[in-house]
Parts: structure tokens; sequence; C-alpha cells
């Protein structure tokens, strides 16, 4: 085995259909890890001891994952699943209310919108036809 091998791993090296199966069938058939060893791996990878600890991305690449992210459309399914996870007690509002402070300060920050009049007409119309949706 060469040295870049070990250093690179499998990158540009072409794989035969059938260790692509093995490799495949072995993934398929690995034993899920327990929920033990899930919070184990994630207290392992928290504050300091995350490697991005303390670190930001730099604009080139959040550019660069944002444009990654935009190509890709979401199936109907999973805009359902994504929809369901944050409805009723799954919402991390659900049953929480805005402190009077909080309030003014959302509204402090929406003053400064000004809306063209069809585009208010549009807003409205959306929020009828949620209205209209639960019902």
């Amino acid at each position: 085995m060469s040295m870049s091998y070990k250093v690179h791993g499998n990158k540009g090296r072409k794989l035969s259909e059938e260790t692509k199966r093995k490799m495949s069938e072995a993934w398929k058939n690995r034993e899920s890890v327990s929920d033990k060893t899930k919070r184990k791996m994630s207290k392992a990878n928290k504050g300091k001891n995350n490697p991005m600890y303390g670190k930001h991305h730099s604009e080139e690449t959040r550019r660069k994952i944002s444009e990654e992210k935009n190509g890709k459309k979401k199936s109907e399914e999973t805009k359902r699943k994504m929809s369901d996870a944050k409805k009723g007690n799954n919402h991390p509002m659900y049953g929480k209310h805005h402190s009077e402070e909080t309030k003014r300060k959302i509204s402090e920050e929406n003053k400064w919108r000004i809306f063209s009049e069809e585009t208010k007409r549009k807003m409205s119309d959306a929020h009828n036809a949620r209205k209209k949706s639960r019902i």
C-alpha cells in the first residue's frame, strides 16, 4: 500500500462494482448506535471540545454553503415533515409569550419597513388564506 493511499484515503480511486456492492451491504447491515452512545458522542463534541468552538466560517465559506443549499429543492414529504416537526407542543414558542419589552422591541424594528400597496395586499391575502386553512 502506498503512502499516498494512507494520506488521501479513497479519493480518486476507482472501486470495482463488487467492492461497491460489498461496502453497500456492510453499511446496510451495521448495528445502529445506542442512545447512550449517542449522548456520549454529543457530549464529547460540545463546548470547547467542538472543533469549531470560538471559530466562525469565512464569508466565502458561508457563500458556498448558501449556494449549495439553494440549489436543492425539498420534496413535498420533506416539507410536510419539517412543518409537522414545528407544530403544536413541538414548536419552540408553544405555551410561551413574549414579554411587553420584547413586543415593544419587535414593534420598533418593524416600523422602518414600508410596503407598497401591492405587497400589503399580497401579505393580507396570504394571511387570510392561512386563517381559512385552520378552520
